[in-house]
């Protein structure tokens, strides 16, 4: 699927390597999936109060990525991640908007995409850097 629409990033979450980041990450984790809850819970089938409680598992990310090509050439790409926010940039007449990635192994990512800015879902893996 491509999504045409583009980005400033505004929040990351990923995990620490000590246990004082790891719990705000963890905090930041959970505040994050509650700000996306009712997207997820549509893209994953459970509820809001399920993910709440559970959090993400790693059954939830595909084996496909996510990469978005920025309007300049820049472009980020995450593997074993899906989006969460595309249906609003489907409209024409939205020509910016909020996406959420959600990565398995890079934290979850909150993008600000315009018109002009490519998201590309259901990214086959490839070996090396892309």
């Amino acid at each position: 699927m491509r999504c045409h629409g583009a980005g400033l990033l505004l929040q990351t979450t990923g995990i620490g390597c000590h246990k004082q980041e790891f719990k705000m990450v963890q905090m930041m984790g959970s505040q994050f999936i509650q700000r996306w809850k009712v997207g997820l819970s549509k893209h994953l089938g459970r509820s809001a109060n399920r993910l709440h409680d559970d959090g993400l598992e790693a059954t939830d990310f595909p084996a496909t990525g996510v990469r978005i090509v920025f309007e300049d050439g820049s472009l980020v790409h995450f593997k074993r991640a899906f989006a969460i926010g595309l249906e609003n940039l489907a409209d024409p007449k939205v020509v910016s908007g909020r996406v959420a990635i959600f990565s398995e192994h890079c934290g979850y990512h909150e993008f600000w995409i315009h018109q002009d800015d490519v998201i590309e879902t259901g990214i086959r893996e490839v070996e090396g850097p892309v």
